[in-house]
């Protein structure tokens, strides 16, 4: 029964670091399309810009 305990709590922890990570990484990137679209909004101009970045 130890044995069980100690097998689930590894994984739980292991499952807990990954959501903890992967709903991290989805906060940043969503903040950061936010940021992107309010620069895009307020600036046209960068529009023409997009060819070049392409590269």
């Amino acid at each position: 029964m130890s044995i069980l305990i100690k097998y689930i709590t590894k994984w739980f922890l292991i499952a807990g670091i990954v959501g903890v990570a992967a709903g991290s990484a989805s906060a940043f990137f969503l903040a950061s399309l936010e940021w992107v679209t309010e620069a895009r909004t307020t600036s046209p101009w960068l529009l023409w810009l997009l060819p070049a970045g392409g590269d």
